[in-house]
C-alpha cells in the first residue's frame, strides 16, 4: 500500500475521531457547555433559596404583626419607644460600613457559546489535513533518503 493511500485513510480517521472530540469539548452540549450551565444552575438556585427564605421571613414579621407584642417589637425597631423605657442610642455608622452581603449576580455570568458544528468540522479537518500532509511529507523524505519508492 502506498504512502499516499495510508495517508489519506489517515486523514479519513482522524477527521472523524477529532470531530468528535472537538465537539464534545467546545460544540453544543459538550464538556465546557454544560460546565457553564451547571454554574449558572447553582447561581440561580443560591438565589431562589435566598428569596425563599426571605419570603419566610416576611411571613413570620407578618404573623408577628397580628400580636400586641409583634406590633411594640415593630415600633420599638423603628424608633418608637414606650414612656418608662430607658432609650440607649447606638453608633451604627461602623456597622453599616462593615457590612457586606455578597450577592450571586446572574446578570454578570455570561455563558460559554459553544462552537457551531460547521466550526467543529472545519477544525477537526484543518488539523487532520496538517497532521496527514506532515506525515506523509516525512515518510517520502524519509523514503527519497532510503533510496526506497
Amino acid at each position: 500500500m502506498n504512502i499516499a493511500r495510508k495517508c489519506i485513510y489517515l486523514f479519513l480517521i482522524l477527521s472523524v475521531c477529532l470531530y468528535f472530540l472537538v465537539l464534545g469539548i467546545f460544540g453544543p452540549g459538550g464538556y465546557l457547555y454544560n460546565k457553564s450551565l451547571e454554574s449558572l444552575l447553582r447561581s440561580l438556585e443560591y438565589r431562589a433559596d435566598r428569596l425563599q427564605s426571605d419570603i419566610e421571613n416576611l411571613r413570620i414579621r407578618a404573623d408577628q404583626l397580628t400580636m400586641e407584642d409583634g406590633i411594640r417589637d415593630a415600633a420599638l425597631s423603628l424608633g418608637y419607644y414606650v414612656e418608662g423605657d430607658t432609650v440607649y442610642m447606638f453608633s451604627t455608622s461602623e456597622l453599616q460600613a462593615g457590612e457586606t452581603n455578597p450577592v450571586v449576580s446572574v446578570q454578570d455570568h455570561i455563558p460559554y457559546t459553544p462552537l457551531s458544528k460547521i466550526v467543529c468540522l472545519v477544525l477537526s479537518v484543518v488539523i487532520s489535513a496538517l497532521v496527514s500532509t506532515l506525515v506523509f511529507l516525512l515518510n517520502r523524505n524519509r523514503n527519497e533518503h532510503t533510496g526506497e519508492f
